[in-house]
């Protein structure tokens, strides 16, 4: 059923006729099995009569007549009785400092010159009021003659000015007096879309366009907006409108290009893009489009001078940029895709494609590392900065072939391996680079696993740590000390790295799930602070993990980092602290939870959130100078370790709702 406060939002509209047929239908249904809403409507009706029907009162045509006529039946001594006699006023004296005295006296004071000056500048400032109190008078009356073209001027002139408030009222008046304008809808359309309302906006085109069906703007604009919902058959279907009501519209011949790009349909992109050029010459943004549309054909050249041409004749062309460095990164060109790159983000760098920009420049640093030939995951770097150890599964084996490897941290040579039994996973240094500790399935299902000791260089046998009566896993080591951290899923344990003296932590809790499923351990620094992941097994397919960080002497309850929604996904994992304690990686499947995982970048305490920062990669840990960072990426059917140079003190980030590749 539709809601009660919707239908009572559109009952003007509804009085009106102004809905979609359909819409109409449903509100009528509503209210014929609504009480609430019927008395609603009566009443709107009511108000809407008595606003209809309301004239200013005053005297009737011959009410100057009749008080003529009844003024000559007065006589002079009636109307002189009738009249109240005046009251006299005597002057009395006052003291020279009285009210107006003090002021009198200084004025006859002033010498000649002093007093026109003083008076020419009283005569100037009540001049300049009653100009503005005029300005202020007249100023209905003046949007009252103006067009409806001039009116959508003056609106759009309110909101580039900053005046949204204002421009808000104007158009509210404007379409509750005259709700037949299709120019006034499309304005609070416009308005609707600034402040994020989009189905209003939507709404308010299509009032728009079915009070005046040639309203090509209407038609451009409602495309525009499904376009960037990527709902493009209805974009699709508001172009072809344009165009049925001016078949040279150059916008809507775009518009249905960069639409059948967006569907991989380059053939009828070509078509639209070529009329659209054809029409509009010298448009940079048309050059650009018929550029784009080349290099999606694999016309490289013609491509690389149609944006060439766009910049020439727009040097700060968004499109031409944005296309012109996505052609040359394809050709191998590192150097001027760079350039390119960083100038569209000069330009434009809040929008979906400003993150694929900065995807493109982190692929130019990035140089794929030795690994084995198929799976490798969760790379971390020694804290000495000379090695690299990760899991590691060849093709054509299964889940149970997970080794752990170790390899330069230049990848200049092939991985060695280190554990010979497994499956073994979740690699960590100790932080004298020499062991590594790594959890092994020990169930038939490898659902439970215990923790193990061994030597970085593959010498002697792993040594268990850890009993195998529980699950225990995700052991990392606490700087400062000669302890590790790890979970037993419901709470977390120090102990010391050969075992010995475990302690349960007392972190406190109270904000987290009580039903808890602990991992993703990572310990800050400074060895005050650490980071796990919290999993809710019941909302969904997946666990929809939250991280949380909190004090591991429980002096204040854990906090949730990632306060977003995760049900129905896995929701983040795998935290990595930056080595200066201000930044954490971590992975997040938000992006989208039925393909991949992309790799997001936080700063702790800034309110900004977290950021995208790569896509297809699940697992990344920083070098230790901070200056690097190791990841897994997938490249399907397998996976691999990558290296990626960071420019400047914190990685290039991107808008948290970046989609994935």
């Amino acid at each position: 059923m539709t809601p009660c406060r919707d239908v009572q939002d559109k009952l003007p509209d509804y009085l009106y006729g102004l809905l979609p047929d359909w819409e109409m239908e449903s509100t009528r249904a509503h209210m014929e099995s609504c009480e609430d809403c019927s008395a609603a409507y009566a009443k709107a009706v009511e108000e809407f009569r008595m606003l209809d029907e309301w004239k200013v009162q005053g005297p009737g045509r011959d009410g100057y007549g009749r008080f003529l006529q009844r003024l000559g039946e007065c006589s002079a001594d009636e109307i002189t009785r009738a009249r109240p006699a005046p009251r006299v006023i005597q002057a009395q004296e006052r003291p020279l400092l009285g009210r107006f005295g003090g002021v009198a006296a200084l004025w006859h004071e002033l010498p000649v010159g002093a007093k026109i000056a003083a008076a020419s500048a009283g005569v100037l400032s009540l001049v300049a009021t009653l100009v503005a109190l005029l300005t202020v008078l007249q100023a209905p009356s003046a949007f009252a003659t103006m067009t409806d073209r001039q009116r959508q001027a003056h609106v759009e002139g309110l909101i580039m000015a900053g005046e949204l408030p204002d421009a808000i009222e104007t158009v509210r008046v404007w379409v509750s007096r005259e709700p037949q304008s299709s120019r006034a809808h499309v304005c609070l359309a416009d308005i609707y879309e600034r402040l994020g309302e989009q189905d209003r906006a939507v709404r308010e085109y299509r009032v728009a366009t079915k009070l005046d069906p040639q309203f090509t703007e209407a038609h451009l604009r409602m495309g525009a907006l499904f376009a960037s919902r990527a709902e493009y058959t209805d974009a699709r279907d508001a172009y072809d409108k344009a165009l049925d009501s001016d078949g040279f519209c150059t916008q809507a011949h775009d518009g249905l290009a960069r639409v059948a790009l967006q569907r991989d349909d380059v053939e009828q992109a070509d078509k639209h893009a070529g009329t659209a050029l054809a029409l509009s010459p010298d448009d940079p943004e048309i050059m650009a489009t018929h550029a784009e549309v080349r290099r999606r054909a694999g016309d490289s050249v013609q491509a690389r001078a149609g944006f060439r041409a766009a910049l020439n004749a727009a040097p700060t062309c968004a499109e031409a940029l944005f296309g012109m460095a996505a052609t040359v990164q394809s050709e191998g060109d590192e150097r001027l895709a760079q350039h390119f790159w960083q100038r569209f983000l000069a330009v434009e760098s809040d929008t979906q494609r400003a993150w694929l920009a900065r995807n493109g420049l982190v692929e130019l640093s990035q140089r794929q590392l030795s690994g084995v030939d198929g799976w490798n995951q969760r790379p971390v770097m020694s804290p000495d900065g000379k090695q690299i150890a990760f899991a590691g599964r060849a093709k054509g084996t299964d889940s149970s072939a997970w080794r752990i490897y170790t390899m330069p941290a230049d990848g200049s040579t092939a991985p060695k391996l280190v554990t010979s039994s497994g499956p073994a996973v979740w690699p960590t240094w100790t932080l004298d680079s020499k062991d590594l500790l790594f959890n092994m399935y020990y169930e038939a299902r490898g659902k439970r696993t215990r923790i193990f000791r061994t030597s970085a260089s593959g010498a002697g046998e792993p040594v268990c740590l850890t009993p195998s009566s529980t699950h225990t896993s995700n052991a990392v080591p606490i700087p400062g000390t000669q302890r590790m951290l790890y979970s037993d899923r419901e709470e977390l344990y120090s102990a010391g790295l050969h075992g010995s003296d475990v302690r349960k932590l007392p972190i406190d809790y109270s904000a987290v799930p009580s039903e808890r499923d602990i991992s993703y351990l990572c310990v800050s620094p400074d060895g005050v602070n650490v980071i796990f992941g919290v999993s809710d097994w019941a909302g969904g397919r997946g666990p929809a993990t939250r991280l949380y960080l909190a004090p591991l002497d429980g002096a204040s309850p854990a906090k949730s980092l990632t306060d977003e929604d995760t049900e129905g996904r896995w929701g983040c994992a795998n935290p990595s602290w930056s080595p200066d304690g201000k930044r954490i990686l971590f992975a997040d499947d938000k992006a989208d939870p039925n393909t991949t995982w992309t790799l997001y970048a936080m700063v702790l305490g800034d309110d900004s959130g977290p950021h995208a920062l790569l896509s297809r990669c699940a697992r990344a840990s920083w070098s230790p100078d901070g200056t690097q960072i190791i990841c897994d990426r997938r490249v399907w059917p397998a996976s691999q370790i990558h290296s990626i140079t960071l420019g400047g003190e914190r990685p290039t980030v991107v808008q948290t709702d970046a989609p994935c590749e």
